[in-house]
């Protein structure tokens, strides 16, 4: 995927620059990705993206659980819920995750902007990593990155989306 960056409000005040990464696993700003995404692609073997059934938190390094997120994926209408999260996203959105329907997320903005990203994942199963920065409500500039990536059990339609999310302030 090439670079592609784009700006939307979160508030009157505070705008997010959103820019889609291309996924190079070799390359040093990858590494904390690199462990979850090899990971994947090994289960994945010669398919479009392992299932649920492949993917064992376990065999994960430990300091990655606090960033992992599931959002399941419901149909009719098509709709994105979190299963789990981790305790670095909750503290992140201020909230207990697990339950959540993602349109229930605030901002609002930002809400609509992970629903269509997700949406776009159920047309294409594509894996996803992307790049927020912003200034939050403390005036602190903010940059988090994120992964996300395709589990189907049947090659064909999205069921889950595991997420691992590196959030990191940039100082004041």
């Amino acid at each position: 995927m090439a670079s592609s960056t784009d700006t939307f409000e979160l508030s009157g005040a505070t705008a997010v620059q959103r820019t889609a990464l291309e996924i190079v696993p070799d390359a040093a700003d990858f590494e904390f990705f690199r462990p979850l995404f090899g990971y994947w692609a090994d289960r994945r073997r010669d398919r479009v993206a392992p299932s649920r059934a492949d993917i064992d938190p376990v065999d994960l390094p430990a300091a990655l659980l606090p960033h992992l997120l599931l959002i399941d994926v419901e149909r009719d209408p098509l709709d994105f819920r979190y299963r789990l999260a981790g305790t670095a996203a909750d503290h992140i959105h201020g909230m207990r995750l697990r339950g959540v329907r993602v349109l229930d997320l605030e901002p609002e903005p930002f809400a609509k902007i992970l629903q269509a990203d997700l949406m776009r994942m159920a047309q294409d199963l594509e894996p996803q990593y992307l790049r927020h920065d912003f200034i939050n409500r403390e005036a602190v500039s903010r940059r988090f990155r994120v992964l996300r990536l395709p589990l189907s059990d049947d090659g064909e339609r999205l069921d889950i989306v595991l997420v691992l999310a590196e959030f990191g302030a940039l100082g004041r």
